[in-house]
């Protein structure tokens, strides 16, 4: 029994205490990768959005990172210095700029990316197989009791409490 857990019942609270805990080792894992690319996360999220729907406006780029005009003009100013982005004003609209990525900024995107997979298949490497396994189906069950919630809350039904999930 050498290296075996016991099993221990966790609260939804202790769940999401949990889950917290990962996601900020996990956060400060992330910025010690990005200190050598000199980037800061805000600016991870705008190469983001911009390899996903190409060039945006800065009103379209502030409302999809949730922060506003002045916030996003200064974000886009110090990557269009650093030469990850390029942005052009409207030839229609002198007051929309428009905001697209450059091929520097598409390669620091790729370096993220592998960065961020490297360290993700450190991490996982970390842990056991039958841990995997069993994380794998713990997410599966939770995704499964999400979808389940919200169909019955989209039919009406009371919310949250008792079957219709698989197995029960």
């Amino acid at each position: 029994m050498d290296g075996e857990r016991t099993p221990r019942e966790y609260t939804p609270e202790d769940l999401v205490d949990l889950c917290q805990q990962v996601m900020r080792s996990l956060k400060e894992f992330r910025w010690r990768e990005l200190l050598p690319l000199r980037l800061t996360m805000p600016q991870v999220k705008v190469l983001h959005v911009l390899s996903r729907r190409g060039r945006v406006s800065a009103g379209e780029l502030a409302d999809m990172l949730g922060v506003s005009a002045p916030t996003v003009t200064d974000l886009v100013e110090r990557m269009v210095a650093a030469g990850l982005v390029h942005k052009e004003r409207s030839r229609t609209d002198r007051r929309v700029v428009h905001v697209s990525m450059t091929p520097a900024g598409e390669e620091t995107l790729r370096q993220v990316r592998q960065e961020h997979w490297s360290l993700v298949r450190d991490l996982f490497g970390e842990m056991t197989a039958g841990d995997r396994a069993a994380l794998g189906r713990g997410l599966e069950a939770l995704r499964e009791a999400v979808e389940c919630y919200a169909r019955r809350r989209e039919e009406g039904s009371p919310g949250g409490r008792g079957g219709g999930r698989p197995g029960e």
